[in-house]
Order: C-alpha cells, then structure tokens, then sequence
C-alpha cells in the first residue's frame, strides 16, 4: 500500500483543496466561529491548541527555542528565523545551499543587505 499516493482533499465551505485529511481538518478551523482554547491568564480564545500555547509564552516569559549558532533563546519560530537571518546569514545560506531549506536567497540577500 502506498501511503504517499496524490490524494486531494476539497473543502466543502470554499473548495480549496488540500493534500491530507490532517490539513483540511485544521483548514476547517478557518470557518468555524468557535474559539474554543482560552487563555487562562487573559481570556483570549483561539480556534487553534497551538495558538494559544504559543500566545502562553506571551504571559509566562518561556523561550522553548534555540538558536542553534549562538544559544539566544526565543519564543516563537518566525523571531528565531529572523535573528539567524540578521546575525548569522553566513550559516543561512551555507544550510540554504547544503540542504535546501524553507529559506529563500531572497531572504539570505536582504539579511546580508541589512546586516552592518
């Protein structure tokens, strides 16, 4: 049996289409109203777990990720992927081309441009 056969999956609500029965159940989510994650400590609710575990790090002061070159702690992804662009897009571009990473050279090229 081949697990990784091209199957779509179609929304109902707006017919987009997706590749797993996974990512059109968190696609779903788009179109349901209910928040149903609330934050104990502010009472915002989210639609998604991870959201509100992430908005957590906001009141607890966690940083759970590391910069693997330098070791300055973040709490979310998108502020960790900035500081390796900006302080370290040297290392970037070496992953970039070594593994063909989610980062793009026009990213790499505008880290190196902004860098002093």
């Amino acid at each position: 049996m081949d697990t990784h056969e091209d199957t779509s999956y179609m929304c109902y609500v707006c017919s987009r289409v997706l590749n797993s029965r996974r990512t059109l159940r968190k696609h779903l989510l788009v179109h349901d109203d209910k928040c149903r994650h609330v934050c104990s400590y502010c009472n915002k609710a989210f639609k998604r777990r991870q959201t509100l575990k992430v908005h957590m790090y906001t009141h607890t002061g966690d940083k759970p990720l590391t910069c693997k070159w330098c070791d300055e702690r973040f709490s979310y992804a998108s502020t960790l992927r900035s500081h390796r662009l900006r302080c370290h897009p040297d290392k970037m571009a070496a992953q970039y081309c070594s593994y063909n990473t989610h980062v793009t050279m026009q990213e790499v090229n505008a880290a190196l441009a902004e860098s002093p």
